[in-house]
Formats: C-alpha cells, structure tokens, sequence
C-alpha cells in the first residue's frame, strides 16, 4: 500500500518510510523544539508538540511523510530502519542535525539543501552516522549552513558512498571540526583496501581556516593519494591524529601536505596500518615544528626506508611511542631521534621490524629523560647484536619490560647493556628477552646496577643459553619473585651455585625453570641464601632431564608452605627426594612440621608435587597428594 497525496511546498519537511509489517510502530525524527502538524501519509494528521512522535501503520507499504511548523532539530530515535528516503528538508527551523539519522541503515538518499533549511544549523555531528546504505553525498547539501562548526563523523560507516562532492564545505567557514567525518566513508570493516572512495577532492577544505581537528577523517577510506594543496588553508589545525588510519590503498603522500599547518601539535598515527604506502618524503613535517606525539604515527605502514632528516625540527616532541611498528624497514638512520631532547616515550617504537638488522648505537643519546623503552626492539627478529652504549644517556627508563623479547636472531649482549638503569620504584625485567632463542650466553653481572623488583619470563624460551654467569643477579636484593624466569629454557644443563646468593628477599621460584629439559643437576647450595624463600610451585616442573635432588636443597628455607607440582614430571630422578637432618633424622618436605622448626606443607599446597617422579626411592611413602 502506497499513499502519496502531499503538495511540492518547499517549506515543509518530508521524508518515505518504508514499513515492513501490519501495525508496525514507526518514529519520526523530529526534536528540540516541537510544535508542527505532521501527516503520517495514511490519512492521519496530527498536532504535535513533543520529540519523536510515534505512529502505528495498519498496513505494511511505503508511506510518504510531511511536516510543517516548528521543528529546531532532526535526531533518531525509536525504530530507526523505516526511513528509506529524505524527499526535502522544508523549512522548520533547524538549528541541530545532531543525530538525525544515526543508525539509519537503510536511509538510500537525502536530497540537496534548496530552500536554505540548515540556514540555522550549527551542528551535524553523527548526523548520518551509520547509515550504511546511503548512495550518495548530494552537491550543495551544506551550502546554506554557514553557520555550522561541528562535522564530526557526519558520515562515519556510510559504507555505500562512492565520493565527496568537490566544494562540499565551501561555505563552511565556522567549522572547527572534521573528526571522523568520511570515517570508512565507501568501505566495509576489514574491507578498506576494496573500498568506493578512492579520491579526495583537492579544494575539499580550501575554505576552512577554522578547522582545530582533523581525527581520522579518511581513516579505513580506500583512498589512493592525497592532493598537494587539500590542508593549505588550515593554519589552524592542531590534531591529525590517526588522519588516514588504515587507508590501505594509499600509495602516494605529497611532500609539503602538512606545510599549511603549523599549528599541528598530534601526528598520532597519522599513516597507521597505509600498508601500500613504501615511503615517505623527508621534508613532510618540515613546518610542524609544535608537534608532540607521534605516538604510532607510521605503525603497520608499508613504510621501508626512513629518511634521516624526517624528524629534524621537532624539538618539542614527548612521545615517539610505536611510531614505526610493524614497518618493514630494514635500517633506522643515525641521528633520527637527534632533536628530541624532551622525548620520554619510546615504548615498542619498533617492536615487530622483522627486516631491520641493526640498531644505531646513538638512537637515544639526545633524549636523557626518556624514561619508557618497554618493548622498542620487541619481536624484531632479524637484529643480532645490541651496540654498546644504547641506553647510555639516558638515567630515567623505569623498566625493562620485553626490550627484547621475540627478538629470535640475538646472539650477545653488551656488558653495559643496563649500565644507566637505575631502580625507581618497583623496577621490572618481565620478558625481557622472551623468545631470544638464539642468545647463548650473558655478560657477567648484567643487572647489577639495579634492584629490581621483578624478572618475571625475564629469559623465557631462550633456548640457546646452556649456562647462567653466577652473579647475574648480583645486587638484586629486593626481588621477591622469579616467576617463570627461565621457562623452557631447554639449553640449560647446570646452575650456578650463587644464582640467588644476593636476592636475600625472595619468597617465591614459581615456574623459575618449568621445562628446562637440559637440566641435569642442580647445585646443594642454589637456594642457601634465601631463608625467606615459601613457595616452591612448578620450580623444576618438566626437568625430564634432571637424575637427582641434592638432599639439602631446602636445607635454609624452613618457610617453604607451597610446593605444587615442583618436580612433577621430573621423570628422570632417581634416589631420594630432599631431606633436611634433623638429630640424625631425614625430615622431607612432606614430613616438615612447625614443632620441628619448619613451616608445615600441607597435602593441599603440595598437590603433585612430585608427580611422575616413580624412580624416587621414596616415591611409595610419599602422601598421595603428593604424587
């Protein structure tokens, strides 16, 4: 059923609503001020004073809707699928388009602004949000709104738009805002690469000397270049942050695109996830000397050679955080980092370049307050040594965090690698070098000048270390824990007696060396030092390779309460569990008792504790729970 019996007078506001069913409830987007007669094309015509009417449509069918009177703004509301069609704007009032068709998924088309109703419009922010089958932007839709400041995401997700008109915003004079405005405009979500809008018009913004924000504007478009002169007359633009966001398809930047707007103070991954863009031009920032962050500015880019002078006049940066990421440059440029002496964060900088080989030892030397490096080699596994020196002027950095972790073609390390750390607070070394599979020894003493706090997976799955220098953890007298340390360290055939010989605090060796299958004996002294040392969980879990426990292991640890699973699977042992004598009396872990001077182990904090350990002479009078 189809009604139609309405006028062509301009000043009314009409639209289509297709309804798909009987006695279907429908929602008219009229807000803010109301006091209009709205004709719902049934033959029903009705006075209303209040937002977003409701109507109940007897028959399914396409029905065109009319209002007249005073209506200041458009906003969704209710059932939002029914609008197919805006027929003409009319003349209400308006002075918000905030919202107004948000979520409207099967809104096709919207007509051209031709009777001045956004005279008064301020604001279309979200207006289209969403609308994923609207086909086109009209010409001139924004001509008469002057006054309009806001376009934020105005067409984030409308998924079917092929192209913006050429002078779309010429009129927009007072627009202060462009954030997400073509937001995966002509692209569907892990589609952007295939996407409609492949071109941005080159005059789009020649007007808009007001605009403060262009936040992700093109992002997951399927554009392909950019025009020269698109931001030439934008001086006062401060935040390009995530800008062209996985614009996938994007080939070709220009070299002076930021050269109109000096006032940009975020690059914010401005070209993250452009995995077509090869490179970039030297001079591109050359006259964005206000810049603070580019905080994952190239991250996931198809960017392979970095120019040396890229970063040359942005003295005020604070943060270069993931800024090449994932890039697969196979080489960083001396000095790159030389202007930024303000520089704190450098974390995961380059974590995941695959391609690079090698590190410049003067990457940080002018930065001394940097004080966050935490994964900025991570998961670059073509790099086989660190310079000497590379963390040398800087007296900050407050952890260690997966530095290196991944990093599977490291062979050595300098002796001054940690040199400058210093412990501030709780001082971390978690994963550090996780996965450096291919590192097979450590420098003596390598974090003896701080007392960290925490190693835990410092060394996990370095598979080719096969032994420990005795005072790796000299000076580590705050450590409490050592969880999962060496885990899978498969190399590994001994320990040093004095590992632990200075971690005074340490409470707990849980995982410390689960899986460490090389292992074959363990020194009686490792843990003489550690009188504080109370649990025990998983610390040698998996050793198939170990034959024996020395029988006074935890001869010094009285305050051991749990031992979980500390020698489960430790099939190769054979003669007794560890023992501690006592007026010539063997007392096992699990026969400790507080009269005796220990701390008890409880069956329930010992479960498995020696699980699969059958060739233990012991084995059979062990509790259950313990095996």
């Amino acid at each position: 059923m189809a009604i139609t019996q309405m006028g062509v007078n301009d000043k009314y506001l009409r639209w289509k609503f297709e309804i798909p069913s009987d006695n279907a409830t429908a929602t008219a987007m009229i807000a803010g001020e109301v006091d209009a007669e709205i004709n719902w094309g049934d033959g029903t015509v009705e006075t209303v004073t209040t937002a977003n009417p409701t109507h109940v449509y007897a028959t399914a069918g396409s029905y065109d809707v009319e209002v007249s009177g005073k209506v200041t703004a458009l906003k969704s509301a209710g059932e939002k699928s029914y609008v197919v069609e805006v027929l003409q704007w009319g003349q209400t009032g308006l002075t918000s388009m905030e919202d107004a068709f948000n979520g409207c998924m099967n809104l096709k088309s919207i007509p051209s602004d031709t009777a001045h109703s956004f005279d008064g419009v301020t604001t279309f922010n979200e207006a289209f949000y969403d609308c994923q089958t609207l086909g086109a932007i009209p010409a001139g839709l924004f001509d008469n709104a002057t006054r309009a400041t806001d376009f934020t995401s105005t067409f984030h997700f409308c998924h079917s738009i092929p192209e913006i008109p050429e002078k779309l915003f010429y009129y927009n004079t007072e627009a202060t805002s462009f954030s997400q405005t073509f937001y995966y405009v002509g692209s569907q979500v892990n589609k952007e690469a295939e996407g409609l809008l492949t071109e941005i018009p080159a005059g789009l913004f020649e007007t808009n000397t007001k605009a403060q924000t262009f936040l992700s504007v093109f992002g997951h478009t399927a554009i392909r270049s950019v025009p020269a002169t698109l931001f030439q007359n934008c001086p006062n633009v401060t935040v390009m942050t995530s800008l062209f966001d996985s614009c996938k398809a994007l080939e070709i930047v220009p070299a002076d695109l930021f050269g109109g707007c000096p006032a940009v103070t975020s690059f914010s991954q401005v070209f993250r996830m452009c995995t077509a863009l090869k490179s970039i031009p030297e001079l591109i920032f050359f006259n964005n000397t206000l810049v603070t962050t580019f905080k994952g500015a190239f991250s996931g880019a198809g960017i392979e050679t970095i120019p040396a002078g890229l970063f040359a006049r942005q003295v005020g940066v604070t943060s270069c955080s993931a800024v090449f990421q994932d890039c697969p440059i196979g080489s960083i440029p001396r000095g790159l980092f030389s202007t930024m002496t303000k520089c704190t964060d450098f974390s995961q900088a380059f974590k995941g370049c695959t391609k690079l080989t090698s590190i410049p030892s003067d990457l940080l030397a002018s930065c001394p307050d940097v004080s966050n490096v935490a994964s900025i080699f991570a998961e670059c596994a073509s790099i086989a040594s660190i310079p000497s020196g590379l963390f040398g002027h800087t007296t900050s950095i407050k952890n260690g965090n997966n530095l290196f972790e991944g990093c599977s073609s490291l062979r050595t390390l300098p002796d001054d690698l940690f040199a400058t750390f210093s412990a501030t607070g709780n001082f971390t070394f978690t994963s550090t070098f996780e996965g450096c599979t291919s590192l097979q020894s450590l420098p003596s003493g390598l974090f003896a000048t701080v007392a960290a706090t925490g190693f835990a997976n410092t060394f996990t799955d370095c598979t080719g270390l096969t032994s420990l220098p005795d005072d790796l953890f000299a000076g580590q007298t705050k450590i409490k824990t050592f969880s999962n340390t060496f885990n899978g360290c498969t190399g590994l055939e001994s320990l040093p007696e004095g590992l632990f010989a200075e971690c005074a605090a340490m409470t707990s060796v849980s995982s410390a060396f689960i899986d460490c299958t090389g292992l074959k004996s363990l020194p009686a002294g490792l843990f003489a030092k550690n009188a504080e040392l109370a649990t025990i969980t998983s610390v040698f879990s998996g050793c198939t390779g170990l034959t024996s426990i020395p029988a006074g292991l935890f001869d010094n640890n009285k305050k051991i309460k749990t031992a979980k699973t500390a020698f489960k699977n430790c099939s190769a042992l054979t003669g007794e569990s560890p023992f501690t004598q006592i007026d010539g009396r063997k007392i096992h872990l699990y026969e400790r008792t507080a009269a005796l001077g220990f701390t008890a182990v409880t069956n329930t904090n010992a479960t498995d504790c020696f699980a699969g350990c059958t060739g233990l002479s012991d084995y059979d009078a062990m509790p259950t729970a313990w095996k």
